[in-house]
C-alpha cells in the first residue's frame, strides 16, 4: 500500500475537522465512525482500524482510551503488527490504491511501530490551545465517566492539562525521529485562516478544494 497520511493530536484538538478537510480534498478514509452529538460532522476515523488500536492497547494492559495508563514512551510494549493489521482492515474495506489518510490520536502512543512500517508516511499534527482542549474534554459526553472521577473542576483541569502534556512529550519524540511532519493550528483555521490548512493539504500531495473546505469548516467546530 501507498504510505499514508497520519493525522494526530490530543483528543478534542479538532482532528476530525482537519481529517474531514483532507477527505474533501481527495484522501481515501474508508468507513468511519458515524457522527454523534459531540461530533455532529463525523469523526473521520476508520472504524475497524480504530478497534484494532484500542484492542492492541487493551491486550498490552494499557488504557484503550489512551488517557490513563499509557504505554512507555519507548513504545516497545505495543505489538509491532498494529500497522499491518490497519492496512488489512483498509484493504478489506475497499481501498484499492491512491492516497489514503488515517486519523487516530492514539497513534502518538505507538508512533515507533508506525514509523517502522510506514517510513514515508506524512504526519499531520493538529494543534489546539491547551485551555481549549481542556474545556472541550470537560463538556464532552463520552468523557463523562472520566470527568466524574474528580471532585471539582480544578482536579479535572489538572488531569486534562497533564494528558495534553503527555501527548506533547510523545509528539516531541516523534519530531526528533525527523519524520515528514507538518502542523495545522486548528484555532487559526477556525479563525478563517484556511491557508494554514491549504499548505499542509498540498504538501501531502492532495489537490486543495477551497469551496468544499470552506463549507466544511463551520462554527460548531469551536466546541
Amino acid at each position: 500500500m501507498k504510505a499514508p497520511i497520519l493525522i494526530i493530536g490530543h483528543p478534542r484538538s479538532r482532528t476530525s475537522m482537519v481529517a474531514g478537510a483532507f477527505a474533501r480534498c481527495g484522501a481515501w478514509m474508508g468507513t468511519c465512525t458515524p457522527p454523534s452529538p459531540d461530533n455532529q460532522g463525523g469523526y473521520y476515523e476508520h472504524r475497524a482500524s480504530s478497534a484494532i488500536v484500542r484492542n492492541a492497547l487493551s491486550l498490552a494492559a494499557y488504557d484503550p482510551g489512551g488517557l490513563n495508563a499509557l504505554p512507555p514512551r519507548s513504545g516497545l510494549a505495543v505489538p509491532s503488527s498494529v500497522p499491518q493489521a490497519i492496512e488489512a482492515a483498509m484493504l478489506h474495506d475497499g481501498y484499492d490504491g491512491g492516497t489514503w489518510a488515517y486519523k487516530q490520536c492514539k497513534l502518538l502512543l505507538m508512533w515507533q511501530q508506525c514509523v517502522a512500517a510506514w517510513p514515508d508516511a506524512k504526519w499531520v499534527y493538529v494543534r489546539r490551545s491547551t485551555p481549549g482542549i481542556v474545556a472541550s474534554c470537560k463538556r464532552t459526553s463520552f468523557f463523562h465517566a472520566q470527568n466524574a472521577r474528580f471532585a471539582d473542576d480544578r482536579e479535572r483541569d489538572a488531569f486534562w492539562s497533564a494528558s495534553v502534556a503527555r501527548y506533547l512529550a510523545r509528539l516531541c519524540d516523534l519530531a526528533l525521529a525527523r519524520v515528514p511532519m507538518r502542523t495545522v493550528d486548528s484555532d487559526e483555521v477556525i479563525g478563517g485562516h484556511l491557508a494554514v490548512l491549504r499548505d499542509v493539504v498540498q504538501w501531502a500531495g492532495l489537490e486543495w478544494q477551497e469551496d468544499a473546505v470552506r463549507g466544511w469548516v463551520a462554527p460548531e467546530w469551536t466546541r
